[in-house]
């Protein structure tokens, strides 16, 4: 079955949600019997993802070994 209610996005880090092109606290969003779906706001989603994007040190050559039969 496929529901017509319309989906409120929720930050799952912070917990704000957006209300057209703000993302807002619970207590300023209007009230609302939406189906809510997490994501996460600009703000949070940047900091994720500077998390990830730590400077890695690139893996030294292995010494390589021949075996002769």
């Amino acid at each position: 079955m496929i529901s017509t209610q319309p989906m409120l996005r929720a930050c799952c880090v912070c917990h704000r949600v957006e209300v057209g092109a703000r993302w807002v606290r619970k207590a300023e969003a209007p009230e609302a019997t939406a189906l809510v779906t997490h994501t996460y706001c600009p703000p949070c989603f940047h900091r994720a993802m500077a998390h990830l994007h730590v400077p890695v040190a690139p893996p030294r050559p292995a010494a390589l070994v021949l075996v002769c039969g």
